[in-house]
């Protein structure tokens, strides 16, 4: 694939957290920042969707050279925050093949699993998601076929939608089911690492 978008969705309040998670520091720097370092790895053009905590957040990643743009509407979910980054990069980028969907909350993805993604990309897989636990979720490649049908889907919805219509040629991220959405799950983590 010659030129890769990549959408970090990071809008949510962290409603089930007692603080930002976007904020919590994995070893030297946050959530929000290394997942943005790791999107940026690519080199292809990168947008943070940043919504609660808009301020707070931008400072944590002024000095990176990405995109941040305010969903105003970041409330009605990250279908919502997904559609609104798709049609920030499609608009300003129309050239693009392809985009990467990240989250911020999974502290293990480093750039590795991202090249996996786009090694197994080609005409036949035109969706390349990562698998953990049994499952199937993010990160997820789209080729630029699913672009219309994304920017339709429900706004309290993910892309899962697509997977489960189309399927996904599968890239192995154990690491994956680390997700911090609860301070428990925090805590796991600690003490885990």
């Amino acid at each position: 694939m010659d030129e890769i978008g990549v959408i970090v969705l990071a809008a949510g309040e962290s409603s089930r957290m007692s603080g930002s998670k976007q904020l919590l520091r994995v070893g030297s720097e946050s959530l929000l920042r290394k997942s943005t370092r790791t999107a940026m790895t690519l080199r292809g053009p990168t947008v943070v969707v940043l919504g609660s905590d808009y301020q707070k957040h931008k400072n944590e990643i002024a000095d990176l050279d990405v995109e941040v743009i305010f969903n105003l509407d970041w409330r009605k979910g990250m279908g919502n925050s997904l559609k609104y980054g798709l049609n920030h990069l499609n608009h300003n980028f129309p050239f693009l093949e392809g985009v990467i969907i990240m989250v911020c909350d999974q502290p293990q993805l480093e750039v590795n699993t991202l090249y996996k993604m786009i090694e197994h990309y080609d005409e036949q897989n035109p969706i390349i998601a990562a698998t953990y636990n049994g499952a199937v979720g993010v990160p997820v490649l789209f080729s630029r076929l699913y672009f219309k049908e994304l920017l339709k889907i429900p706004d309290d919805r993910g892309a899962k939608l697509l997977i489960e219509k189309y399927g996904a040629k599968v890239v192995a991220f154990p690491q994956g089911e680390i997700d911090i959405d609860t301070d428990d799950d925090w805590q796991s983590y600690l003490n885990e690492d």
